[in-house]
């Protein structure tokens, strides 16, 4: 059983947990993270799921999903997921989302992370246990995947949205 954090139709968290996958009484939501990691080539870390997932398994991913456990927040949630399937310790305390999507029963969080580095596939040890197979890929062959239904189905546009508000985020400060 995984516990997570429940909330309102505002996003203000509640008091109980639920079961990640039991069916979610009504009025009540919960919050999923997502990462899409590039590397200095532009390219973005994608990974095929285990056959044993009971979602798009064998499916291509984005670098990294799933959920924070209860008493986690969404930055807490996504630096343990990718520390359980990438094993890389990453700090999110001060990063926020790129984007936030609602979807029925919850929010999904969207967070971008640029390595400084440049890492080979060889040099990444992920967790076989969720994941089959990792590369770096471009944002076209992500399209494609997609095209050829090998990839989560994500509409292409959003995907690419994700990227353009990372590359085009700005912190504007008030004068």
């Amino acid at each position: 059983m995984e516990l997570v954090n429940t909330y309102n139709v505002e996003r203000q968290r509640l008091i109980q947990t639920t079961d990640r996958h039991t069916p979610l009484a009504p009025g009540e939501y919960i919050v999923i993270v997502h990462a899409l990691i590039l590397n200095t080539n532009g390219e973005i870390l994608i990974q095929q799921r285990a056959n044993d997932k009971s979602l798009w398994a064998n499916l291509w991913d984005i670098s990294c999903s799933g959920a924070p456990i209860a008493g986690e927040t969404s930055a807490e949630g996504i630096a343990r997921e990718i520390k359980e399937e990438l094993g890389w310790s990453i700090d999110f305390d001060h990063i926020r989302p790129i984007l936030t999507a609602n979807f029925d029963h919850g929010f999904s969080d969207y967070y971008v992370y640029q390595l400084d580095k440049s890492l080979s596939i060889a040099d990444i040890q992920y967790n076989t246990q969720e994941i089959q197979a990792i590369n770096w890929v471009t944002m076209p062959e992500i399209l494609a995947l997609i095209e050829q239904d090998k990839f989560v189905p994500y509409k292409p546009s959003f995907l690419q949205a994700i990227l353009a508000c990372a590359e085009d985020f700005t912190e504007i400060n008030p004068t």
